[in-house]
């Protein structure tokens, strides 16, 4: 079954609400925020996630969660088990 790029674009909006621009930058953030909790270095991750540059990858997290990639990182680490994640804006996600 063939596909054009625009049928699949809209049809990835009408199922995730996102077009793929967006959902991958949202997949990104939701992974960088995953691997944080997980222990992995800034460094590491950004490299991971496919950054060529460390600060295209903190200007992506700031413009996504509103704060800097080491703030989040200082956010998560002192979360414990017992306390609910804080809620980091309208965009936050597990």
């Amino acid at each position: 079954m063939g596909m054009k790029v625009f049928q699949l674009k809209a049809a990835l909006e009408q199922v995730v609400g996102l077009g793929p621009k967006e959902f991958f930058r949202h997949y990104r953030a939701v992974q960088a925020r995953r691997m944080i909790s997980e222990g992995c270095s800034l460094k590491d991750i950004s490299d991971q996630l496919g950054f060529r540059y460390y600060t295209h990858f903190a200007a992506e997290i700031r413009s996504f969660y509103g704060i800097a990639p080491r703030d989040l990182q200082k956010i998560i680490e002192r979360q414990s088990p017992a306390h609910p994640a804080p809620r980091l804006g309208a965009r936050t996600f597990a």
